[in-house]
């Protein structure tokens, strides 16, 4: 498989680190195709990291290149997309699929190695799939099209929304001027412990913190403190309610409605 002719189409963060990750898993006939530039007439591997509202078109103009795509395999790297947006290369006989990475790419990532993808398409081209990760030291998670826009929108709470929660506690700790790196190592530390008890169980079990203990004075102090940042006040509410929902089995139904009624005086 390391001997495939890969063309990479789009060369933005996903194209620049999958070109990488190819190079670096022993990957030799790599082709990069930037904007502007002629799409491959054949090719036995194409994947397509262009922004998601260009990949239709792009399947398109490919398709039309193409005449005999038996040979081929074309995946784009959307998170949303299904595989079915690259039906006019699967009407000229390509395989098509999906090869999303769940991974938080920036422009410093360096590999793939240890992160997971959510693939989706043809059986033939799963298998092919689950082989590439093997070589970049990845994982395979299969998904069909339903499945897959519900673990892209979990995927922006567990990623984007955790670098929103870190925003959050800064703002709610209130560093002094000159502490606020300090907060954020201190608020990391913190984070990286929690995401060590969810490796290693489930989510109700790895909860800590006064809700779990059912310390109803804690959290009207935090109620309180907050009233003046109605929008972090908002945010610490709804989480809360959430959260209550995960430890209502170990509270009594008093001390439950209590906690609930505190966390309601945030309205």
């Amino acid at each position: 498989m390391k001997h495939l002719t890969i063309h990479i189409i789009g060369y933005g963060r996903v194209g620049q680190l999958m070109h990488r990750s190819l190079e670096s898993a022993g990957f030799t006939d790599l082709n990069v195709i930037k904007r502007e530039e002629a799409l491959p007439e054949y090719s036995q591997l194409v994947f397509i990291c262009t922004p998601d509202k260009q990949i239709e078109a792009v399947a398109e103009e490919l398709a039309q290149n193409v005449e005999h795509g038996e040979d081929m395999i074309v995946i784009h790297c959307s998170g949303t997309l299904p595989s079915s947006v690259l039906q006019p290369l699967a009407n000229k006989g390509t395989g098509i699929g999906c090869f999303h990475p769940m991974k938080a790419i920036t422009e410093e990532a360096e590999s793939l190695h240890h992160s997971w993808f959510d693939i989706e398409g043809e059986p033939k081209v799963l298998k092919q799939l689950e082989l590439l990760a093997g070589y970049l030291g990845a994982k395979t998670l299969r998904v069909n099209s339903d499945q897959k826009k519900k673990l892209h929108a979990a995927a922006v709470v567990a990623s984007n929304y955790l670098v929103t929660l870190t925003e959050a506690a800064i703002q709610i700790a209130g560093p002094e001027s000159g502490q606020q790196e300090e907060m954020k190592k201190a608020l990391l530390s913190l984070m990286e412990s929690t995401l060590g008890n969810l490796n290693a169980s489930s989510p109700a079990k790895a909860l800590t913190g006064p809700l779990k203990r059912g310390d109803v004075d804690t959290v009207r102090e935090h109620v309180k403190l907050l009233q003046t940042r109605p929008g972090l006040l908002k945010l610490y509410r709804d989480l809360g309610v959430f959260t209550l929902e995960m430890v209502k089995e170990v509270h009594s139904e008093e001390l439950t409605d209590q906690l609930k009624q505190v966390l309601g005086e945030s309205r």
